[in-house]
């Protein structure tokens, strides 16, 4: 329910209510281990993301278009 990566966490579930759950969870283990969140970078309950370089959605993971160059 959770990737982590250098300074970068996703945070993911179909279920809102266990999304929710997570997203406690993961507060707790940050604060029980002295770690913070900046929450003006923070970004909850959105249905769509880039994630390195993966466009994540409800739906679907796909590379990000954007990133992809003709050879």
């Amino acid at each position: 329910f959770a990737i982590y990566y250098l300074n970068n966490i996703l945070i993911y579930s179909k279920i809102f209510i266990e999304y929710k759950e997570y997203i406690r969870k993961i507060l707790n283990v940050l604060y029980k281990y002295k770690l913070s969140i900046n929450i003006e970078k923070s970004k909850f309950y959105i249905r769509e993301t880039i994630f390195f370089k993966y466009l994540i959605s409800e739906n679907e993971i796909r590379i990000e278009l954007s990133k992809v160059e003709v050879i």
